[in-house]
């Protein structure tokens, strides 16, 4: 019988390895997906809850840039000050990020998940992604949409 959301994060984890990208602890990618998995079934003002959420180191958020960047290439906009990772505050934040272009970024510290920011110009990415609860490996990060 599977033990969700364990099961699932050795999967992640895997796949990340299998892609040579540097995996964070199996707990962390546990806690990931059961905050992605509840506020899956929350509500905010009587709305679904709809957001991207990537695990994006904010130390090296574009690890390989290209030589030219187009204008409308994605981009990375730091938070003031980091915010809890939990089901509470990602219901919360969510709103603030139209799922049709904005990501939530999401990294740890000391064990701890925190939101650091969010990554705009999405667009592309979204066109890809089909409903539901999806995930993909882009570059150097893992994605994952509720929609």
């Amino acid at each position: 019988m599977a033990k969700y959301p364990a099961d699932l994060a050795i999967i992640v984890r895997e796949l990340l390895e299998r892609e040579k990208i540097a995996a964070p602890d199996l707990r962390l990618i546990t806690s990931f997906l059961e905050v992605i998995y509840f506020v899956s079934l929350k509500t905010e003002e009587s709305e679904h809850v709809r957001c991207w959420v990537t695990f994006l180191n904010p130390k090296d958020p574009d690890s390989n840039p290209p030589f030219r960047r187009r204008a409308d290439r994605w981009s990375v906009v730091r938070l003031v000050s980091r915010i809890p990772f939990d089901t509470r505050n990602l219901v919360k934040f969510a709103p603030a990020a139209d799922p049709w272009s904005t990501a939530v970024a999401v990294y740890h510290d000391q064990g701890k998940l925190y939101i650091w920011g969010l990554v705009d110009q999405m667009v592309h990415t979204s066109t890809s992604f089909g409903e539901g609860i999806t995930a993909k490996l882009l570059g150097p990060r893992l994605v994952l949409r509720h929609r």
